[in-house]
């Protein structure tokens, strides 16, 4: 079952819709990491699970890979660009 199909058959209104809404902006962030990520928030405790929907939670996860690609292709063109200038002219 593809993770559209399973989304569908287990979630609901506005959780489905918002789950579906992220997986069209971010299909290759959740193709693989969404079933880990569903599990892990599983784990959390009732009252977390009260305090923040499954679909923040997704949010938060595909932020902070974003935010990490982006720090690491910074440094990496950093790096570039120090070898850039250490090449002889």
């Amino acid at each position: 079952m593809g993770l559209k199909n399973y989304i569908e058959k287990n979630y609901e209104d506005e959780t489905r819709q918002a789950l579906l809404n992220e997986w069209r902006a971010h299909k290759s962030l959740l193709k693989g990491n969404f079933y880990a990520w569903e599990n892990e928030y599983l784990d959390l405790g009732y009252h977390q699970q009260q305090t923040l929907s499954i679909v923040a939670f997704i949010q938060r996860k595909i932020e902070r890979i974003i935010e990490n690609a982006q720090h690491l292709r910074e440094e990496e063109n950093q790096t570039l660009q120090e070898k850039e200038q250490d090449l002889p002219n």
